[in-house]
């Protein structure tokens, strides 16, 4: 079997259209505001509400924002040689490895989803989930390597 050392694009698929969404979503938060501000002297009622909406609202999109701002920055280092898979995750502050042995590899889902996909590596005791969306180049030769482990591939839509 051949070794594989793979390091994940720069990219995340997808993040381009969350990243409009959510720039539309804190335009309409901004929007509220201003409209609460505009109705207050005439309907102090209705301003209060609006600003108490979109005041929740703005906690749940700094949380997404966060999360999306997090997701962009993990890098990914994906080893397979004859002996074991290595996942390296950096996430900046601190680096998480998760490695398994080939010979414990019974099966091999993948999941495919054009922004979303991912395979996992189940044996008896151990599994290990693998995303090809950081490996949008490689996902191909990432599949066929771990093919010949002579694991059950199981194909999942």
């Amino acid at each position: 079997m051949e070794s594989l050392k793979l390091h994940s694009a720069n990219y995340k698929p997808g993040a381009l259209v969350l990243g409009t969404f959510l720039a539309g979503a804190w335009f309409f938060v901004l929007t509220w505001f201003a409209t609460a501000y505009f109705i207050f002297p005439s309907e102090p009622g209705w301003a209060i509400i609006l600003v108490v909406a979109a005041s929740a609202y703005m906690v749940y999109l700094l949380a997404e924002s966060r999360n999306l701002i997090q997701s962009l920055r993990h890098k990914f280092t994906l080893t397979i040689n004859k002996n074991e898979v290595t996942l390296q995750v950096d996430q900046g502050k601190a680096i998480f490895e998760r490695t398994m042995p080939i010979d414990c590899i019974n099966t091999i889902e993948i999941y495919r989803y054009w922004d979303e996909g991912s395979l996992v590596l189940r044996g008896k005791e151990l599994s290990m989930e693998i995303p090809l969306w950081a490996f949008p180049h490689d996902q191909s030769r990432i599949v066929r390597l771990l093919q010949k482990s002579h694991a059950e591939v199981i194909s999942v839509p």
